[in-house]
């Protein structure tokens, strides 16, 4: 059972007029923690088909999906974090596993100036018994994983916002294109003779 990821909601009907448009649905997830004071969704898991079946299309979907849950939390939080006068609120931590296999990717997501995804770790759980002795490194790893995302939420919580900055922030809430629909491509007009008519084409797609 898939949960519905709320900042993929909330980026595919940005801009719409919800008393006239129908309201899209966004995203599920096979794994989805929100923090419960700020409700900002900090930590998004997949898991790519069974542990037992290949897959590679299935690992390629569901790759770029968890790229995509990570990058909608990821400015969710960070217009959140605008919305409160938080000056630094580049500094803003997102979380994801991805499974395929027997092996869990630990992955980090963050902005600066540009979107960064970067691999943290991976965990390989052993399926036969001379494997046991070396996941105690990768059990580690996860145990360290498990300690920045602790560090994120309490940081998170506990820190405190200038309202005077609040106005002036309110300015570049809008300055996130992520969150903005997709632009109409521009008409494509083809030559044609005298005797014929141009065709054109476009398109206005959500994404």
């Amino acid at each position: 059972m898939e949960v519905p990821v709320l900042a993929s909601k909330y980026r595919k009907n940005y801009g719409y007029n919800h008393a006239i448009d129908k309201v899209v649905d966004g995203k599920h997830a096979d794994l989805l923690a929100r923090m419960w004071r700020t409700g900002e969704e900090i930590f998004v898991g997949e898991q790519a088909g069974p542990p037992s079946q290949h897959d590679l299309t299935k690992l390629a979907m569901d790759s770029f999906k968890l790229y995509r849950e990570m990058r909608d939390c990821l400015n969710v939080r960070i217009l959140q974090a605008m919305g409160k006068g938080d000056v630094n609120y580049n500094n803003r931590v997102v979380f994801g596993i991805l499974g395929y296999l027997f092996e869990i990717k630990m992955l980090l997501m963050w902005k600066d100036v540009v979107y960064v995804y970067e691999e943290f770790g991976s965990l390989n759980i052993a399926t036969i018994p001379d494997q046991i002795p070396m996941m105690k490194a990768d059990m580690l790893k996860l145990l360290e994983f498990m300690m920045i995302i602790k560090t994120e939420v309490e940081n998170t919580v506990i820190r405190e916002y200038n309202s005077d900055t609040i106005q002036i922030l309110k300015r570049k809430f809008n300055e996130l294109v992520q969150t903005k629909t997709s632009p109409t491509k521009v008409p494509k007009v083809g030559k044609c003779s005298s005797n014929s008519t141009p065709i054109s084409a476009s398109s206005d797609k959500r994404f």
